[in-house]
């Protein structure tokens, strides 16, 4: 299962997690913090842990006056965004107590634990959260005092959370964030463009990136069209529970995955917004961004910038036939800046920005784990950039962990420790990266030998 199941029911507390972490640079501008967010269900995994028999809340029905002032704020949102509803919403309310049940339950059927530690081990082995990380422990925050509204692709129902007799500021102005969802999906069909991106995370960040940019401009425009007062709106926002102590203190790079669409995107989407106006936004739906790479460069989206496919080679020959490959995905230039953004955001950027492509494979056997990563770069020198940002991250990474001193033989980068093996090398613009662990060094070199061959 994707991270985005997180991500999405996560929003506004690592919205709060990363003003509570000041000190980490991001590479783009502050908004409005997020008030609402939509859920967006994918499939159902064969494999998943069978869900428990516990019923799963429904809400209450809202009441006739509340729905007048629903209808009103629909006519607004029309207004603003410059698409009819082909059908009414009716929101339904979910005391925060039943939205954690729901939450409990949705997370048991869309991501088993299997997915979840095949996501814990993608973070660890890249580099991107600590040895101790635990996803676990994440997923055990209470979101209900965070999220005050959320739209279901598959059901099409919209969800208001809090008491049934209650629409006030905050809850409008979630609605009309939530509510541009409802038409998104009504005019352009979002979650079958979801599920054409389930198999690479950065395609369909890029995806979220056009989706809440646009919910988010609309929820802005919103704002101004009606006088809500946006200071009071916020506060009520940011009320008691946003700041969860386990996300704060969690990978940096979840708080930048889930900020990226609502921020970044709003950016990107801004810029159509101002060259065509909403004509120019609704075509984006026929032709979205296909990676963070066109959402962080817009000009690489206007001149239909592609990004390179990557099919990494067997493993069998190398790795045996009791390994089992429980991850493959696309990190994209957003989680490479990510993973150099220890070294300074200049050199993060500068290293990150000539990404082309990507593919990884995580495998397992027993205690042992072995991540393989090919990378493109747009010219030869991008990737030696890349690579010595790749090396100088390896080295810190592992500084108190290995006991023999970096070296280089035949143009492969070699780190040998007791807990991992590290090698890199890179032909022209291609950039491989293995690590491997609880298994021996001749395992990082077979497995090397197969991507250069």
């Amino acid at each position: 299962m994707r991270w985005m199941l997180l991500t999405l029911m996560m929003a506004v507390a690592l919205y709060a997690a990363w003003m509570h972490d000041t000190n980490r640079a991001l590479p783009f501008a502050k908004l409005p913090p997020v008030r609402g967010t939509e859920i967006a269900r994918v499939l159902p995994d064969p494999t998943a842990t069978p869900v428990s028999k516990v019923r799963v809340p429904q809400g209450v029905p809202i009441r006739p006056s509340l729905q007048k002032q629903v209808n009103a704020l629909m006519a607004d949102v029309e207004r603003v965004r410059g698409l009819r509803f082909e059908r009414r919403i009716v929101p339904r309310f979910l005391t925060p107590a039943d939205f954690r049940v729901y939450y409990s339950h949705m997370l048991d059927r869309e991501w088993p634990q299997a997915q979840r530690q095949a996501q814990e081990d993608t973070l660890i082995m890249f580099g991107l959260a600590s040895p101790s990380f635990n996803i676990n422990r994440v997923l055990e925050d209470d979101p209900s005092n965070s999220i005050l509204g959320f739209y279901e692709l598959d059901s099409k129902r919209m969800f208001i959370i809090g008491r049934p007799n209650d629409l006030d500021p905050a809850n409008k102005v979630t609605l009309a964030h939530e509510l541009t969802h409802a038409l998104q999906d009504q005019h352009f069909r979002i979650q079958s463009m979801y599920e054409r991106a389930r198999d690479n995370e950065d395609a369909e960040l890029a995806l979220r990136a056009l989706v809440e940019g646009d919910a988010t401009l609309s929820e802005m425009l919103y704002m101004g069209d009606t006088k809500i007062d946006e200071s009071r709106a916020q506060a009520i926002a940011r009320q008691d529970g946003t700041t969860f102590t386990s996300i704060s203190t969690g990978p940096a790079v979840l708080t930048l995955k889930t900020l990226f669409p609502y921020l970044q995107g709003a950016s990107w989407v801004g810029q159509l917004y101002r060259k065509g106006g909403w004509g120019a936004v609704n075509r984006a739906y026929g032709d979205p961004p296909e990676s963070t790479e066109q959402v962080l460069h817009p000009g690489k989206y206007l001149r239909r910038d592609h990004p390179t496919s990557i099919k990494l080679p067997r493993m069998d020959g190398a790795l045996g036939p009791m390994w089992q490959m429980v991850a493959e995905n696309t990190l994209g230039e957003l989680q490479v800046l990510a993973m150099f953004l220890p070294q300074g955001s200049d050199v993060a950027r500068k290293a990150a920005s000539g990404w082309d492509g990507d593919r990884y494979r995580i495998y397992r056997y027993g205690e042992g784990k072995v991540l393989v990563w090919e990378s493109v770069w747009d010219t030869t020198k991008d990737a030696r950039e890349a690579e010595q940002a790749l090396r100088q991250q390896q080295i810190a990474l592992n500084d108190d962990v290995f006991g023999r001193d970096p070296v280089t033989r035949n143009g492969v980068f070699y780190l040998d420790g007791a807990d991992s093996d590290v090698r890199v090398a890179r032909q022209g613009k291609h950039l491989y990266l293995v690590v491997s662990s609880g298994t021996t060094s001749r395992t990082a070199d077979k497995v090397m030998r197969t991507l250069l061959d």
